[in-house]
């Protein structure tokens, strides 16, 4: 029981997990987000990507969570400083077992991945409407940074 490094044989799990968070923002956002089958490959690129690290939390052979961090490099402009920093693409527990620190461990092992790679920061992004999510990283010190405003716009008529 405990967080590891998913494999390729975990990937019916895998799609399960991404399926379930993809699920949980279309609630959230169902004008945004659409539910629909995602490839295998998906999972199976994310594994074998040397600059990824899907962790999963696996009790006695059951995933019931995921955090998939990904490791980018931004170079040097004019108007900004290099960074090499960790995306926190994912992080989703299955609903009947949050509550019991399988996030806040995902989200621990994620941040000991960024370190390792020589990361200077890790950030994510998450929807405006997941106020659970906001106050969960809130709670382990990440910080608002930059904020996306977005409004719908009429119907175009040609």
């Amino acid at each position: 029981m405990g967080i590891r490094e998913a494999t390729l044989a975990d990937t019916p799990a895998l799609m399960e997990l991404y399926d379930g968070s993809l699920r949980y923002m279309a609630s959230l956002q169902p004008t945004v987000w659409r539910v629909v089958p995602q490839s295998p490959e998906f999972a199976q690129n994310a594994v074998i990507d040397p600059n990824a690290s899907l962790l999963v939390w696996d009790e006695n052979g059951a995933l019931l969570g995921l955090a998939a961090v990904f490791l980018h490099e931004a170079e040097e402009k004019p108007i900004r400083f290099a960074s090499r920093y960790a995306d926190l693409d994912t992080l989703f527990v299955r609903p009947a077992f949050r509550g019991r620190g399988i996030g806040t461990a995902l989200l621990h092992a994620a941040k000991q991945w960024a370190v390792l790679q020589g990361c200077n920061h890790l950030e994510l992004m998450t929807l405006g409407e997941n106020s659970a999510a906001r106050q969960f990283y809130a709670n382990h010190g990440m910080k608002e940074r930059n904020i996306i405003l977005w409004t719908s716009l009429p119907d175009r008529q040609d």
